[in-house]
């Protein structure tokens, strides 16, 4: 046996039980990250190549890729809690160091947060309102500072000690007016249906027939005081012109799209991000590489453990 793996062979058999098998039980873990990273990565790096971009305005049903800018909604702005700044989402979260004693010393998370409210995507073509519950957003970049002064107004303020940084703050945000990626199950709510026209046509008769003498006064054409068969059919036609109009008028209205978690296939990604396609393709296929890596050197390493400590290798 050449003399590094005699020494590695000693160090194992030094190990004790429990420590031994929480050595295996974390290169397995690596082993099972890098299948699941590798896995993640190449399907979602496949289907951003597979799938071409819509339009909104010629957008089909279900699952799509649309390309355009960030947009905030008309109402209440939507404020970065830490930053103050003004955005289409956001996510943060406030850690505090706290001293211990020994190994105990660390970073603890006080709080944590993401935006759940609505925002859109303009293509130019249209507005698609962003429902972001449940989406993987990707940002530009990751906001991250220090402080000795607690800055979030909705925890408790502290000073650290000897005016050292004691407080970590991270942020990331879509910016409003921002390029915007994003895949995701699409859908009309509204659409220019607007049900049987007769319907409508029979809903206007009856509406002139609740006031008779009005009905007389616009049809009776011979001043009989009757509305004869030929009087009642122009007084039907017109009542559909009038119902026509009326359907022309509902249509323009704006049609609401929305993009979000698809409802059937959650295998499908729901991925908004600040990147570009081919950036976020380049991403995704690192990702995988690195969860190759990561299973050749957590399952190499916990099967050299194994070999070694069960006296497979001898001296």
């Amino acid at each position: 046996m050449p003399p590094a793996l005699r020494a590695l062979h000693s160090s194992i058999d030094g190990l004790s039980q429990e420590f031994f098998w929480l050595w295996m039980a974390f290169l397995i873990f690596a082993a099972i990250a890098g299948i699941v990273a590798l896995v993640i990565g190449l399907s979602r790096a496949r289907i951003i190549l597979d799938i071409p971009t819509s339009r909104i305005r010629s957008a089909a049903q279900g699952h799509v890729e649309l390309k355009g800018r960030a947009r905030m909604l008309d109402g209440l702005p939507i404020i970065a809690p830490l930053s103050r700044q003004p955005c289409c989402w956001y996510e943060y979260a406030v850690w505090r160091y706290e001293v211990g004693e020994g190994r105990n010393s660390g970073w603890q998370k006080l709080d944590e947060g993401r935006s759940e409210a609505l925002f859109a995507l303009d293509d130019g073509t249209g507005l698609c309102i962003i429902d972001p519950d449940d989406a993987v957003v990707v940002t530009e970049r990751t906001h991250r500072w220090y402080n000795s002064t607690l800055e979030h107004s909705g925890l408790t303020t502290g000073r650290g000690m000897f005016g050292r940084d004691r407080y970590r703050y991270q942020e990331r945000r879509l910016e409003d007016g921002g390029e915007l990626y994003a895949m995701g199950f699409f859908r009309t709510v509204g659409t220019d249906y607007q049900g049987d026209l007769n319907e409508d046509v029979r809903d206007i008769l009856r509406d002139w027939k609740a006031d008779p003498q009005a009905l007389l006064k616009r049809f009776d054409k011979n001043g009989d005081g009757d509305i004869s068969l030929e009087e009642w059919e122009l007084a039907r036609q017109t009542a559909e012109r009038e119902a026509l109009e009326q359907r022309a008028e509902r249509s323009v209205e704006a049609v609401s799209h929305l993009l979000a978690r698809g409802p059937a296939d959650r295998r499908r990604p729901f991925i908004l991000s600040a990147l570009s396609p081919k950036r976020l393709v380049a991403r995704y296929t690192w990702t995988a590489r690195i969860g190759v890596l990561a299973f050749v050197l957590g399952s190499s390493a916990a099967t050299l453990l194994l070999w070694l400590r069960f006296g497979l290798v001898t001296a």
